[in-house]
């Protein structure tokens, strides 16, 4: 059977799978139900955190680039009044000129 590794340091998910695995066919060599449903139960364990990594990387990796498209569509929101600032002053100017009894033609 295999112990855990010290907390803080980052889980393989294949390695927590493998060290089920052993533990399973630990399990299923004692004869004692006390200790096959405590290895049972210690497999079990160990998938479930190989589950979760792998469920908290694949939702890390979608989270960066939601977060990503956000910053871009923030990045654009901010340009964008200014984008129609200038339009608008550009067909002030325009009409203003145009209006203007100085005008040279």
């Amino acid at each position: 059977m295999t112990d855990p590794g010290p907390e803080g340091e980052t889980e393989d998910p294949t390695k927590l799978r493998s060290a089920a695995v052993e533990a399973l066919q630990s399990a299923a060599r004692h004869s004692d139900p006390n200790e096959f449903d405590r290895l049972t139960h210690y497999a079990l364990g160990l998938i479930d955190r190989a589950r979760a990594i792998r469920h908290d990387a694949r939702y890390a990796a979608l989270e960066a680039r939601e977060m990503a498209a956000l910053r871009n569509k923030r990045d654009i929101a901010k340009k964008e009044p200014y984008r129609v600032l200038h339009r608008f002053v550009a067909k002030l100017i325009s009409a203003l000129r145009q209006a203007s009894p100085w005008r040279t033609r």
